[in-house]
């Protein structure tokens, strides 16, 4: 009966960390709900009450809450979006699935593989995403479809090189939290897991993967205190993995780079220059490398002139949003039926990260990335 009433009417969201200052809500999740006339933004919530009034009034969200578990009791939310720091996911995600809420939570899921494996568990057969949006982006799709449509012949290899402007060796006081390991929002689980992710969505699952990290700036200056703190958490990553379609693929994700030469905006440069296949031409004409049509189809200035104008993120989140509306409407089955795991990956156990800066660990025994590995098995992650 709940489902038949969300269809039938405009799907009411609450978001839970919609902060006016600095927050990932405020700049994409808002922009996207109100680019889609079948969503309404029903209530925000912060921690304080002075925030959530202000919130409210610069968004236009018709109620604010001072208090996120009122948001989540309140009957007239549909949708829960959890946008606050990855530690205090856990209780507010359990609280809304509790509450038969349909459920938004941003990406990482959770700070060690067990939360997310608890929260995919009690989800059930209720709506639930994870904020891995780069999956819905438009050049995403486009590769994603004409790999699938055997346009580009029998995939040999795939090479991706990913690289952000975060993660190096200065930072700024606000985004310190990023660097340590209880934070659970590192180089692995955003950077890492959002490049994973966009692989797994154009070439398949990864069955099997082998990776090592390195921690190349352990001491991290925070430019606007002038001070240094300590990075806990792997800054770099190279990793060698198989995907179901056949094709190994090598990857490589380098923080630290400079604003203008970084790639980092889920949307697809750095998976451009992908893929090697058997033909000399998908198009069967002779002097075009296969390559070429993977970069055209990815290469944010060869996207259709109606996105130019959009940065990556947002162009991701409005497809995401949009999905995840056609989502909240449809009837969920009782038993959610999950992806059969994958020996290559669920056999790896986490282990601690290295004791000392700057010596390489094993990324397939990070918690962080067994965690992304864990999450997408159980079909959280997933829409539909």
């Amino acid at each position: 009966m709940e489902l038949d009433i969300v269809r039938s009417k405009m799907i009411c969201v609450g978001i839970i960390g919609a902060d006016t200052k600095a927050s990932w809500a405020g700049a994409s999740h808002i922009p996207a709900l109100a680019a889609q006339p079948q969503f309404s933004l029903e209530a925000v919530a912060t921690r304080h009450e002075e925030s959530a009034r202000r919130a409210a009034e610069t968004f236009g969200a018709k109620r604010w809450f001072a208090d996120p578990y009122e948001l989540i009791g309140d009957p007239s939310i549909d949708l829960v979006t959890v946008a606050v720091k990855v530690p205090a996911h856990r209780e507010l995600v359990l609280a809304a699935l509790a509450s038969n809420k349909a459920v938004y939570a941003e990406s990482p899921l959770g700070t060690t593989v067990a939360e997310a494996q608890e929260m995919a568990e009690a989800a059930g057969s209720l709506h639930t995403a994870i904020g891995l949006q780069g999956r819905l982006n438009p050049s995403v799709r486009r590769a994603a479809e004409m790999i699938a449509q055997g346009r580009l012949g029998r995939l040999l290899s795939a090479r991706v090189t990913a690289t952000t402007f975060g993660n190096g060796p200065e930072s700024a006081s606000a985004y310190e939290y990023f660097d340590k390991a209880a934070a659970g929002a590192g180089f692995l689980t955003i950077a890492a897991g959002h490049v994973l992710d966009v692989i797994e969505t154009v070439l398949g699952d990864i069955t099997e993967i082998d990776a090592r990290t390195e921690l190349l700036w352990p001491e991290v200056k925070l430019v606007d205190t002038g001070t240094t703190t300590v990075r806990e958490v792997p800054d770099h990553l190279d990793a060698i993995g198989k995907t179901a379609s056949g094709a190994p693929v090598g990857v490589q994700i380098l923080a630290g780079v400079p604003v203008p030469d970084a790639h980092f905006g889920i949307g697809s440069p750095w998976i451009g220059r992908l893929v090697e296949t058997d033909r000399q031409s998908p198009r069967g004409r002779s002097g075009r490398r296969p390559r070429a049509v993977v970069e055209r189809g990815l290469h944010p200035a060869r996207q259709p002139r109606r996105h130019r104008h959009r940065t990556h993120r947002r162009r991701d989140m409005d497809g995401c949003v949009h999905q995840r509306g056609r989502d909240v409407r449809q009837p969920r089955p009782r038993h959610r039926e999950r992806d059969p795991p994958h020996p290559g990956v669920q056999a790896r156990r986490p282990q601690q990260p290295p004791d000392r800066p700057g010596r390489p660990g094993r990324a397939d025994r990070c918690p962080s990335v067994t965690q992304w590995a864990a999450a997408q098995r159980t079909g959280l992650g997933r829409f539909g």
